[in-house]
């Protein structure tokens, strides 16, 4: 959610054009996803969530060429693509990553993901996920991963 001192999560971010902002953050998504260590990329596109209220309605085509370098890293060190349902229950109404970056995602070789409902409350555990699995079917997958002390556990998307 960091870019430098910056923060997505304060609207002070979006203080500068749309373009300028998702790019910034797409573009620290790559070198992250390039050099991190770690096993899951949660939030690929967060930045629309807290973007919406200053921009309205993201379309990630417009950012495509900003998208797949971070799906190409993702693929090629085994990173996890987290699928994430909180922000159906918020005003942008869609998951993140959206559907079409999935469809990318699969085209490209990517078969890795794991789902989320970014439950900050035990009653919110678990709401958005049959939505999350089936934009995931409809993208192509064909199986999600379980991970049990950093390792990982291949299922069938059933």
């Amino acid at each position: 959610h960091w870019m430098g001192d910056e923060i997505v999560f304060d609207q002070r971010y979006f203080q500068r054009p749309m373009d300028e902002a998702y790019a910034k953050y797409f573009i620290e998504l790559e070198r992250l996803t390039r050099l991190g260590e770690f096993d899951v990329l949660g939030h690929l596109d967060v930045v629309s969530r807290y973007g919406f209220d200053i921009y309205g309605s993201y379309d990630p085509l417009r950012y495509e060429n900003l998208i797949r370098p971070v799906l190409a890293n993702c693929i090629q060190r085994g990173l996890v693509l987290d699928i994430n349902a909180g922000c159906l229950r918020r005003k942008l109404r869609r998951l993140n990553p959206d559907p079409i970056i999935l469809h990318w995602y699969v085209e490209m070789g990517g078969d890795r993901v794991i789902f989320s409902s970014d439950a900050h409350n035990p009653q919110a555990v678990g709401m958005g996920i049959e939505e999350a699995i089936a934009a995931a079917r409809n993208a192509g997958l064909r199986q999600y991963i379980q991970f049990a002390g950093r390792q990982m556990r291949f299922l069938p998307l059933v």
